[in-house]
Parts: C-alpha cells; structure tokens; sequence
C-alpha cells in the first residue's frame, strides 16, 4: 500500500500525480496518457473535484458510458489510468473486478512495396532530417518516438550500431544496415558538430507523424503509411529475410514474441504448418 496522498481527484491532485509518475521514470507518453485520461474523467463528471470515497462507482459509470464508442484497448488504457492513480492516492483493489472489452487479434499492416516504398518515401523527401526520420523508423524499426529522441550519443558509427532507449526506459541495441546509415550520417555530422546529445530530428511527434504521411502519398505508395506502418514492415522484412523471430523480437524492441508475432504477420498456425514436410 503507498499510503493515502489524497482525498479527492482534482486538477491539483492530477499534476501531483503526474509529476510522481515522471520522478518514478514513467515515460513521458505514459504520463501523459494517465493525466489526460484522469483529467476527461474528471470533466465528464462536471465537477472541479470528485471525493475519493465516489471514486470507484464514478470511475465504473465512466467506463461504462465512453466504452460503447472507444476502441476496446482505449478503454483498457482508462481502466489502467484510473487504478493507478487509486494506487498511488492509497486505495487498494480499485476497480480490480472490472472487465474491460478484449479487443480483437489485431493484424500485421506493412506496407505493401515493402523496403522499395521506404526507398521511395526518402526520394522525395526534403531534407536530411526527413530521410533520417523515414530511415530510423522504416531501416532501423524505432518507435517514432524513439526516432525523435535519437542522439548522436545513441550512434556507435565504427559498429554502426545504435542503442535505443524505449518504452520504459529499457535499451535495446540495432545494427544500421548500410541504407539506414546513408540516411542517418548527414543528421549525425550535424548533431555532432554542435551538440552531442541533442536530437538528430528537430521535429515534434504530431509533425512527424504528419510528415510519413504526406511523404507517403507524394511517393505514390498504395495507401495512407503511419510511422508505426514503417516499424511492421522493418518487423515483417527482417523476419522474411531470417525466418527468425526471436531476432525480429530483439530488434523491435518487444517484451513478447506476440507481439511480433502481430507485427510480422506471424501466428502459431503459420508456424506449425511450416514444419509440414
């Protein structure tokens, strides 16, 4: 039990919570999935504050109401902001019975040029800072998040090798292939020469998310990419190249192999019927 550290949920309460969360190493887009989930939920309620002893039943109604038109792993994000910030204000077992929706097996979406369409996204891009972010997330499979927190302090160029730092702080260490390096040296030498442990990518995550997009569609790929489109097919690539999933795991940086599993269009069936000979 972490003791009581409030008695109700309020905006004040909310920043105390989040700045906990922060001194605790929490990463910053988790932090600030809780807050914005506690913060909608305090909204809902219309009120400027919710007693603790409400809190539960409150939090229940919530769910129950936004359930029916969020996605099913939104409403499991909620259900985990609500029970920890009950954690962290003292009360145990909050919410422990609730069920949240199981979303269904979500599906592999690479895109379909593969490699080439990477290829392409970075011809018609404009800068090195725009090739660098395609290649890291498409040659290298970061997380766009972990594109744009890229230093050159990451960079091992002898090795060519870059150590990510990714969800929860966890590190993760990625050979640069040759197209990703060729990418990515323009934006190192640049960071290098002024400061070493600033961002390689000068670009804010809703910008670059934005960019993959329009790059996308001025290199004539088939559909819409995201930049997560970019880390499945880095994902399905390595893993059609290797047949080993156990290296496209490592390489994305996965605590599962399900989830590689989705991310490389893998499953068990797939698996067993390859030992059909």
């Amino acid at each position: 039990m972490l003791g009581e550290r409030a008695t109700i949920l309020s905006a004040e309460v909310i920043d105390q919570y989040r700045n906990w969360c922060t001194g605790r190493g929490r990463s910053a887009n988790t932090v600030r999935a809780y807050s914005t989930d506690l913060r909608m939920f305090l909204l809902a309620a219309g009120e400027d504050s919710i007693s603790l002893d409400e809190f539960e039943e409150m939090a229940q109604s919530w769910l129950n109401m936004t359930r029916q038109k969020a996605k099913p792993k939104t409403t499991q994000r909620r259900l985990t902001s609500l029970r920890s910030f009950a954690m962290w204000a003292g009360m145990e077992g909050v919410l422990k019975d609730y069920i949240p929706p199981q979303p269904g097996r979500a599906i592999a979406h690479p895109i379909p040029e593969g490699f080439s369409g990477i290829e392409a996204m970075i011809e018609v891009a404009r800068t090195d800072e725009q090739r660098a972010l395609v290649a890291l997330c498409g040659f290298a499979g970061l997380r766009i998040g972990e594109a744009l927190n890229t230093t050159a302090d990451w960079i091992d160029v002898p090795e060519q090798l870059i150590t990510v730092r990714g969800k929860g702080d966890k590190t993760r260490t990625v050979p640069m292939s040759d197209r990703c390096w060729r990418n990515v040296a323009s934006t190192y030498i640049m960071a290098v020469s002024t400061h070493r442990d600033a961002p390689l990518i000068h670009y804010k995550d809703s910008g670059a998310r934005s960019l993959i997009r329009v790059l996308g569609r001025k290199a004539g790929l088939q559909r819409d990419v995201s930049s997560h489109d970019l880390r499945m097919t880095f994902g399905t690539e390595v893993y059609n190249h290797g047949r080993d999933l156990r290296v496209a795991q490592e390489l994305l940086g996965h605590a599962s192999s399900n989830t590689t599993e989705i991310y490389t269009g893998v499953t068990v069936d797939k698996m067993r019927s390859a030992l059909d000979f």
